[in-house]
């Protein structure tokens, strides 16, 4: 067989994964929005041309670049202890979005000499696009690994829980429309943690190791989900209690899976120390604490319920989700309680954050990353309940959500960051609906210009296909070789983890000159930082007494304005801008009492 018959095999073997691939492809074109989300999208990107271009850890001149050092106002804090630019995001994200980002800079390459005027800097149209597709991508697998897994529990329609998921909860938007965030990669990542744990007890010191290592990198993309790690502790649990396997060797995988996950920690405890001057990073930082304010309040029915980003207002399907994961435990208990004990958890620990709404938040994203445990409690919940009227009432939730996808997505992205009531939010469906043929025309235009995106497309099609039919083969249930999937799978952590090592020690060598080659850059940064470490906290606290004042709260909502008034320091003017938000929700004699220190009430 030739090399192009061997090649056109490979495409076209399977019409069902090139239907799904090509629909996928449709989408990008349609819904994969270029840009920035203000500051945590830079943050996470700036790792890629701080590390590959400029060899160090200091994000300086890419944030000054990309505006989150303006004159007008910082969106981040000014320096570390360590004199680098202040980074509280983990680099996880960027290890993941690493290869595509170098396939855009070669094309960023390529556009250059062909005459096209490309900045210097790796934040070209080609780079940040080959990272949003990277992401769609991870999606993609997320979903079908979703599928494969949820059929190892339930013999329900699991490609249709799948879909209903991906369109009836946040992972649509976080997939393709802010493609630019960390919640569909350590989707992924967490998807790909629980595949590999129906392998344990098999004998394979592989597994276990696999576990650890992928258990460290959803830790180095974001910390608060390290509490993955306790699905082994049910599955090793409950193969104790059923006799397959001794104490021995539950201790023996343990001490396996925790040198594994050694290794992407370290990683992540290097590069802080760089940029920190410790290996703990934002976590011993003032900024880290004042930002979330975590346990200040119990804001659980908000949480579930408010229509500012609440859970099951954005996403009722959930419901079903969460009941049929209660069903799996009377055939699958380790998985169903772990499951269940890492959802309620993570909900009431949102709950205890002061900011719960998550700032321009669509629905409640930090809840996206549990995708695969959603998509295997729909399929049991679906296998269970075959009734046509509840079937319809699925259906009205994906339409629901569907549909909250379409009117904010016409709208200007910082509406997310305001409280809209229930009533308001009804209103704004109905104006998309009376501007139905306009939205269409909009939602059906390339979201990217096309000169730019087909020649991107054209180089990442073939890559994202052998990457999305290597990840649904491998893992399917119908694979004859699941120790050799997880071997491959070890292989390709290993290779990307031994790269950024080499790329963290190259920033370790550099720390000195990068100082001295920023220089400027950082002594700017330095003059003015003090007048601007207040102005993001402020912002929250706006948020938090517009949420207040329109939900019925005024007093609360008067306290919280007060306390804007007294963080310091702020940028210049920004008491004028308090008082102005102010004065649109509260009455004159209240806002006579914000400017009167001392006369509002205490939060």
């Amino acid at each position: 067989m030739s090399l192009l018959d061997r090649v056109r095999a490979f495409f076209l073997r399977d019409s069902n994964q090139l239907l799904i691939y090509s629909a996928f492809l449709l989408l990008c074109f349609v819904a994969l929005r270029p840009g920035y989300v203000m500051p945590d999208s830079v943050a996470y990107y700036s790792f890629l041309p701080s590390l590959f271009l400029d060899g160090d850890l200091n994000f300086v001149n890419e944030y000054i670049r990309a505006g989150v050092y303006s004159p007008g106002r910082f969106l981040l804090p000014g320096l570390t202890a360590n004199g680098y630019a202040f980074n509280p995001f983990p680099m996880g994200t960027a290890m993941l979005w690493s290869p595509f980002w170098l396939i855009g800079l070669a094309l960023s390459s390529v556009a250059g000499k062909l005459g096209q005027n490309v900045p210097a800097g790796g934040f070209y149209f080609y780079n940040y696009y080959a990272v949003l597709f990277s992401t769609a991508l991870m999606g993609l697998c997320t979903l079908q690994l979703g599928k494969n897994l949820s059929q190892r529990f339930s013999e329900g329609p699991s490609a249709t829980a799948a879909l209903a998921v991906a369109f009836g909860t946040p992972f649509f938007w976080y997939c393709l429309i802010n493609a630019g965030m960390s919640h569909i990669p350590i989707a992924f990542i967490i998807t790909l943690f629980l595949i590999v744990l129906l392998r344990l007890g098999h004998d394979s010191k592989a597994v276990p190791f696999l576990l650890g290592i992928l258990g460290g990198i959803t830790i180095i993309i974001r910390p608060d989900d390290a509490v993955v790690l306790i699905f082994p502790a049910f599955v090793w649990i409950e193969q104790i209690k059923n006799g397959s396997v001794s104490l021995k060797n539950v201790f023996r995988e343990l001490l396996i899976l925790l040198v594994g996950l050694t290794i992407p920690i370290g990683l992540q405890l290097w590069a802080w120390n760089i940029i920190f001057g410790n290996p703990l990073g934002p976590a011993n930082a003032g900024m880290v604490k004042d930002y979330y304010h975590l346990f200040d309040s119990l804001n659980l029915i908000p949480v579930l319920f408010s229509s500012y980003h609440g859970l099951f207002f954005f996403s009722p399907l959930l419901i079903l989700c969460f009941h049929g994961l209660i069903l799996l435990r009377r055939t699958h208990p380790a998985f169903a309680y772990a499951s269940l004990f890492v959802i309620v958890s993570q909900i009431l620990f949102l709950s205890f954050g002061r900011w719960f709404w998550e700032g321009h938040s669509f629905g409640l994203r930090r809840m996206v990353v549990w995708t695969p445990l959603y998509i295997v409690g729909l399929t049991v919940w679906l296998e269970r309940y075959k009734s046509s009227l509840l079937r319809l009432v699925a259906a009205l939730a994906v339409l629901w959500a569907v549909l909250l996808v379409w009117t904010y997505s016409s709208q200007s992205m910082s509406l997310l960051n305001l409280y809209q009531t229930p009533r308001e939010i009804l209103s704004m469906f109905l104006t998309t609906l009376q501007n139905l043929p306009e939205s269409l025309i909009q939602k059906f235009t390339l979201a990217a210009p096309w000169r730019f995106s087909l020649p991107t497309m054209l180089a990442l099609v073939p890559i994202g296909y052998v990457v999305f039919r290597f990840f649904s083969s491998c893992f399917s249930p119908q694979a004859n070789d699941q120790d050799r999937s997880v071997r491959n799978l070890l292989m390709v952590t290993l290779l990307l983890l031994g790269a950024m090592y080499g790329l963290v020690m190259r920033a370790q060598i550099n720390f000195q000159s990068s100082k001295i080659r920023f220089s400027k850059e950082l002594a700017w940064v330095a003059s003015n930082q003090n007048r601007m470490d207040g102005a993001d906290l402020v912002e929250f606290i706006l948020q938090e007494g517009i949420y207040r004042c329109r939900s019925g709260d005024r007093s609360s909502a008067l306290a919280s304005f007060q306390e804007a008034l007294q963080v310091s320091p702020v940028p210049a003017g920004m008491d004028m801008h308090i008082l102005e938000i102010a004065s649109s929700c509260l009455s004159q004699q209240e806002v006579q009492q914000l400017r009167t220190p001392g006369t509002a009430t205490t939060p």
